[in-house]
């Protein structure tokens, strides 16, 4: 059992309290790689608080990496290669690593590839962008008109999505967005989920008040008989390339999905259109919004993938029928995207270098991603792979190793990261075997080389 307490007279946040506390003891070395934490329930008790506090703190353990859960088994600490941190009085010098968690095969399916990235474009239109002083004034809640209308061309010619700029929303990612459309939908009480599915929006919406209901995957996509079944009004689904699963809804279930939300005034489908600019086989998946014709779906992207995650920056479409309650609802946020970057971003897509940049990036990552399908064909008696030819990552599943936890110790005593699908499970499948999302796009092809080897021999 973890031995503190926490000091109900400190400004600082029981959650961050118990962060810090736990942190502290991953850098120091008092708690040991693999070593299991409490239960989220067993702490909460201990330290006489709601569980609430306690979740928080695990959650942002988890998403820095100095944890990892395992369903019904609990949280564990990760393997950390660099255990001292570094206090503000200390200097380094320039390039050296400041306390950073290190792994030498780093297969995170969040991962991109920054080194091929424009910059030298990029700087060249920031240039142009600071002597235009207007767009340090206070701009559109919704975003500025030249990138609303940049992202209206850019996903009508791409994703067939069909909309003005009036219909687009600029945002500091989708977390900032859903919490808009929380706003937007504060009388709705129950969302559905794909089961497997996105576990962030699930923690951002219940956060908010939603109750999520859980809708197993069904052939590709959504099951539309339980999304039936559970009273739910509004729907968020990934249905071009399932997260996790990697499996694209058919044109029927699509047509259900629409049909299900048309029978209901006031039922919407949130799509997230998460990773949609790269498919390695066959014509790109048209977007569900762009068969939709009677204003059902909310549709939501981002650019973290196309260009970088801390651009921050992301954007949804809303039905005609929503801009006026939208403006009621939201018209007193501000968009908290710089008009700079917006202004950047505009420029970017208008003088065609993102189309550019895309293409540029689905030859590199179409590459590293046949890497690893050739590499995991040698070792098909312990490997088997889905989710392939779309995105950034492939799903394989170990045919020789039963339990997972065992699996992530040894990754984790080769220096290998791996994210395992039970994660994205509330309640896992009965026929369910080790399975983890491996990310291909921010390693050379060498590392994959010789990081997937090592994975295939060594630890499954």
């Amino acid at each position: 059992m973890l031995t503190f307490s926490l000091d109900n007279k400190s400004d600082e946040p029981m959650y961050h309290q118990i962060y810090s506390y736990v942190k502290e003891e991953i850098l120091s070395g008092r708690l040991s790689c693999g070593e299991k934490l409490p239960s989220a329930r067993e702490l909460a008790g201990y330290l006489s608080v709601s569980r609430n506090p306690v979740d928080t703190a695990y959650e942002q353990l988890v998403a820095e990496g100095y944890v990892y859960a395992l369903p019904k088994r609990g949280y564990f600490v990760n393997r950390i290669t660099h255990t001292q941190q570094i206090h503000p009085a200390e200097h380094k010098e320039e390039g050296e690593e400041k306390g950073q968690e290190n792994y030498r095969y780093d297969f995170d399916p969040d991962a991109v590839d920054v080194e091929s990235f424009p910059y030298s474009v990029w700087q060249s239109i920031g240039r142009k962008a600071l002597k235009d002083h207007s767009l340090f004034l206070a701009g559109d809640y919704r975003g500025d008109w030249e990138l609303r209308r940049a992202v209206a061309d850019y996903l009508y010619g791409s994703r067939g999505v069909l909309c003005q700029a009036a219909n687009v929303v600029i945002g500091a990612g989708i977390g900032y967005l859903l919490q808009l459309l929380s706003v937007l939908f504060r009388h709705k009480k129950r969302i559905a989920f794909e089961e497997p599915g996105y576990v962030r929006a699930k923690k951002i919406l219940a956060s908010h008040g939603f109750e999520v209901c859980h809708i197993d995957v069904e052939g590709g996509g959504i099951g539309i008989e339980g999304l039936e079944a559970s009273g739910a009004e509004l729907c968020y689904v990934t249905p071009s390339h399932q997260f996790p699963l990697g499996t694209v809804m058919s044109i029927a279930k699509r047509q259900q999905l629409l049909q299900w939300a048309k029978e209901e005034e006031d039922r919407y489908i949130i799509e997230d259109d998460h990773d949609s600019e790269y498919r390695y086989k066959g014509r790109p998946i048209p977007a569900l919004q762009s068969i939709d014709s009677e204003g059902k779906v909310i549709y939501i992207g981002t650019f973290s993938k196309a260009i970088a995650p801390a651009l921050r920056m992301g954007y949804m479409v809303l039905p005609d029928q929503l801009l006026e309650r939208f403006q009621e609802c939201c018209g007193d946020y501000n968009c908290p995207v710089s008009r700079l970057d917006q202004a950047m971003m505009a420029e970017f897509i208008h003088g065609g270098y993102f189309e550019k940049h895309l293409n540029r990036m689905r030859k590199r990552y179409k590459e590293k991603h046949d890497t690893v399908l050739a590499v995991f064909r040698s070792y098909q008696d312990r490997i088997e792979v889905t989710g392939d030819y779309a995105g950034l990552y492939v799903i394989a599943r170990s045919l020789r190793q039963r339990e997972e936890e065992k699996v992530m110790q040894a990754a984790q005593k080769y220096e290998i990261r791996l994210r395992p699908l039970s994660f994205y499970y509330k309640e896992l499948p009965e026929d369910y075997m080790p399975s983890f999302l491996i990310g291909f796009a921010g390693q050379t092809k060498e590392e994959l080389k010789e990081g997937l080897r090592i994975l295939c021999e060594k630890v499954f």
